[in-house]
């Protein structure tokens, strides 16, 4: 009896044995497929990511969801470093545990009031994100708060500048930027290629986790930077400033298109929005309820993190932007550096120019010149950008060097 008990429990070993061989080959098969490693590039799907030159670089391709999955299961190692340099950021909150649950709630609360005017495909998105960290359960608001933490917060930095074909070298529109952003410079830079099955392709500078646009251009041309203003007129009731600028990037084709998404858009609070294409440049300064248009002088355009238009003349945060931090001195620097080479201003002098004593921050998380006709463009990493710009093109991203 006790033989014919120990057979059938061998028996039952052996096959529980077969099955889990069998599990793992099928996982072993499953990850083979969908999932590769190598020294130079990290596969998932239709996406993947590779470093040039030591910075990170990632493509995704298709529908929102397997967008945010393809982020999601390719940065994920990443994301745990973008969220350290967030929380670094944040002041110490008072009253312990239950203080931080007070701020936690109270964030909270203003998401919720902003999400309603974040696109669904954008949610999607965020979703996909989140279901693709597996090691816990995430919570996609969780990631969309990041995303909303300027508009929260507002962090003065950020220079840029549009150089038009009459005032450049080889007659081609330059356009110039440095994103400054959170101190400590634990925050990595991330170069994304977007290919979505809706809309325009374009690349997006930013970091792991991020799916909304600080920096970036599209295959149309369009080029657009996004920079921090003070003013009182703001509200929660609106779309996130980085969504809005990602759906102007894959939706617009030129700067009349664009201009006409932001405006006719709910928006949060006060940001300088600097666009150009292969013709032209604007500068919307914009708040909750107001905006106004700047449009080059002498074929120049150029902003810091001060509104210059009338409409905000009297705004009481505007003056405290000019009177505190260097926003003016940078502006000033900018201005000056462009008219002293006009008509001869080319690739090399404007990373001259965002590389400047008084341009260049210790936090600029990246530096990047744009080159609209070519679909081309420079960036160099921070913190303080002092590592050598490299160059990449929009319009062929797989033999990029």
């Amino acid at each position: 009896m006790k033989k014919k008990a120990l057979s059938v429990a061998r028996q039952k070993r052996g096959k529980r044995s077969a099955s889990l061989i069998s599990f793992l080959l099928i996982t072993l098969f499953i990850s083979l497929t969908f999932f590769s490693f190598s020294a130079e590039k990290k596969v998932y799907e239709k996406g993947y990511l590779e470093k040039r030159n030591g910075i990170l670089v990632l493509h995704l391709k298709g529908n929102p969801y397997e967008m945010g999955c393809q982020h999601g299961m390719l940065t994920k190692h990443l994301m745990v470093t973008s969220k350290e340099a967030f929380d670094e950021a944040v002041p110490p909150i008072k009253g312990g545990r239950v203080g931080e649950w007070i701020i936690k709630k109270y964030l909270f609360w203003k998401l919720e009031k902003m999400e309603k005017y974040v696109p669904e495909e954008f949610i999607e998105e965020l979703k996909g994100m989140a279901d693709s960290i597996t090691e816990k359960e995430v919570d996609y608001r969780e990631i969309l708060l990041y995303h909303a933490m300027r508009d929260i917060g507002q962090v003065l930095g950020c220079s840029s500048f549009a150089a038009l074909p009459r005032t450049t070298r080889d007659k081609s529109l330059i356009y110039g930027r440095n994103f400054d952003f959170l101190k400590g410079g634990s925050l990595k830079s991330l170069i994304t290629f977007y290919e979505p099955d809706e809309g325009n392709s374009f690349v997006s500078i930013g970091w792991p986790g991020m799916i909304g646009v600080v920096s970036g251009m599209n295959d149309k041309g369009l080029t657009v930077g996004i920079l921090t203003a003070y003013s009182k007129d703001v509200s929660f009731d609106g779309m996130p400033s980085c969504f809005l600028t990602r759906k102007v990037l894959q939706y617009a084709n030129n700067v009349e298109e664009a201009k006409e998404v932001i405006i006719q858009s709910k928006r949060t609070g006060p940001n300088i929005i600097l666009l150009a294409d292969k013709k032209g440049a604007l500068v919307i300064e914009c708040s909750a309820t107001k905006y106004a248009l700047r449009k080059p002088q002498d074929g120049l355009l150029y902003s810091s993190n001060h509104f210059l238009s009338p409409i905000y003349e009297k705004d009481r945060k505007r003056r405290k932007a000019l009177e505190s931090g260097d926003s003016k001195a940078r502006y000033e620097k900018i201005e000056k550096l462009l008219k002293e080479k006009y008509g001869q201003i080319n690739v090399e002098y404007g990373i001259k120019i965002l590389r400047d004593d008084i341009v260049l921050k210790e936090n600029t998380l990246h530096s990047v010149i744009f080159l609209p006709q070519t679909l081309e463009f420079l960036i160099a990493q921070g913190p303080g950008t002092k590592d050598e710009f490299i160059r990449l093109n929009l319009e062929r991203p797989e033999v990029n060097k």
